[in-house]
């Protein structure tokens, strides 16, 4: 027997059994990670009066958006008892879209209102919505409250009502980032799935808060637990902008929609950093009148920022078919991001 041919011989077979071992290990691992699964891009419509624009259609056509969250209305205490506010006038055919009726509960109506009500709370919700949109128009319902330590078990219990009243709907909660990082003090919401709200992350009653919208800074010190957190998350983006008016140091106003054009009449602002400025007289802005002295900060959406905090996100998501949902849908809005800057912003899910 020729030893130096053997010794070949066995390499060889050790070889390709190491090959093969390799292999099967990436078939195996192939056949374990989830599909990957296109992200579908939704809007939400938080004004009380909807009435779909020509522009905003083609705008929802151009992203091939499905899906719109439409406030229904807001639950908040009144005169000793929670009360419908804002209730949605829908004016437009939405039959082309899945809609989702989202309803805003404040904190303060969980704060007052007694356990032993919360079963009459959760039927008159459930017929408020149904005023509102069909049975048959919806699959999803989505409830928003930005829930404290003193409210979590009365508003999971609420949300254990609401799903009596939807036994075949899908329920849906809004998260904000700190109640993934911290899910376990803060709690799971009894729903099906979760939209985690990445915005409004930063101080906005703090005058040196840089952009109190989306600071991906700020995103950044709270990614974590998220392969963890029990529920399916969607993902809210901001696209909106506004102006803050401080006076004597406190937030005194919000503007919606207030951009530096409408601050450029020299007589009156004065700007001393890009989005900072000093009111120089006594004056009206938009029907409000304003002191010497004022100041006010525009925050607005960059899509460097939106681009970053993607990227972050979607580093810690796992996998799975969720919604990109961009806060939110108005003609205002969308002029200042075209379509194909979301559709960017899309690809990194």
């Amino acid at each position: 027997m020729n030893i130096g041919t053997s010794k070949y011989r066995l390499r060889s077979i050790r070889l390709l059994w190491k090959h093969l071992i390799g292999l099967l290990a990436v078939l195996y691992l192939k056949s374990c990670t989830p599909a990957y699964v296109p992200p579908q891009a939704a809007f939400y419509h938080w004004q009380t009066r909807f009435d779909l624009s020509a522009a905003e259609s083609d705008y929802l056509a151009a992203l091939h958006v499905q899906k719109l969250y439409l406030k229904c209305f807001d639950v908040d205490w009144q005169n000793g008892a929670p009360y419908p506010t804002a209730i949605l006038q829908m004016e437009s055919d939405l039959n082309a879209y899945e809609l989702v009726p989202t309803i805003f509960i404040t904190n303060r109506t969980l704060l007052e209102i007694e356990a032993t009500q919360l079963p009459d709370l959760a039927q008159k919700i459930a017929d408020k919505i149904l005023q509102v949109f069909p049975k048959s128009r919806f699959q999803e319902v989505q409830f928003d409250c930005d829930w404290s330590g003193d409210t979590q078990q009365k508003y999971f219990e609420l949300l254990r009502l609401l799903r009596q009243q939807f036994p075949k709907k899908t329920l849906s909660a809004t998260i904000r980032l700190h109640q993934v990082k911290f899910f376990e003090r803060t709690g799971v919401p009894p729903v099906d799935r979760g939209m985690l709200m990445c915005y409004n992350v930063g101080k906005i009653d703090d005058w040196i808060s840089e952009n109190s919208i989306l600071d991906s800074d700020i995103v950044r010190q709270y990614l974590t637990n998220f392969e963890e957190y029990p529920l399916v998350l969607d993902v809210a983006l901001p696209m909106f902008h506004w102006g803050l008016l401080f006076r004597d140091m406190e937030l005194s106003r919000i503007f919606n929609n207030l951009r530096a054009e409408d601050l450029e009449d020299s007589t009156r602002f004065q700007a001393f950093t890009e989005n900072r400025y000093e009111v120089i007289k006594d004056t009206y802005l938009n029907g409000h009148y304003l002191y010497e002295g004022d100041r006010i900060r525009l925050e607005y959406i960059t899509q460097a920022e939106l681009i970053r905090t993607a990227r972050l996100l979607s580093e810690q998501l796992p996998f799975a078919a969720r919604h990109i949902s961009f806060y939110h849908l108005d003609t205002t809005t969308i002029q200042q991001h075209p379509h194909e800057n979301l559709e960017l912003i899309l690809r990194y899910f």
